[in-house]
């Protein structure tokens, strides 16, 4: 008896945790559209915040070393240690070019929505349950 019911047990786990064709179907079009759609969106927040400044920002990462004191079986000494740096510089924009790159990304931020809503629309006939 007791068998049969881990055997049973372990069936609903295995099918609970099965995707739907649905569900599948909606899970490829949001991996196939959404890192797309992500990387449009960053450019367009990249271009207002650009346009806005009047100017785009270069950063610069760096290891710099440093003394500094430090203590090893009660002694202290000098040692040298490393930390990261990060500084900006401001570039000089085009502003049409700037205002052409916003346009262009909002324009493939339009179409990639629109092309995902239709590829999603296309899984709606598809079995909910597996």
């Amino acid at each position: 008896m007791s068998w049969k019911f881990i055997v049973l047990g372990a069936g609903l786990i295995v099918s609970a945790c099965t995707v739907s064709p649905y569900e599948s179907c909606i899970q490829q079009v949001r991996f196939a559209y959404n890192g797309q759609i992500a990387s449009a969106q960053k450019e367009i927040k990249a271009a207002h915040a650009n346009l806005s400044r009047g100017y785009s920002i270069k950063k610069h990462s760096f290891t710099e070393t440093y003394v500094d004191r430090c203590v090893k079986n009660g002694v202290l000494y000098a040692c040298t240690k490393e930390r990261k740096k990060t500084t900006e510089v401001p570039i000089p924009i085009n502003r049409d070019a700037e205002a052409q790159r916003l346009r262009r990304n909002s324009d493939l931020l339009k179409q990639l929505i629109e092309t995902r809503a239709r590829a999603a629309a296309q899984c709606n006939g598809l079995p909910t349950s597996s």
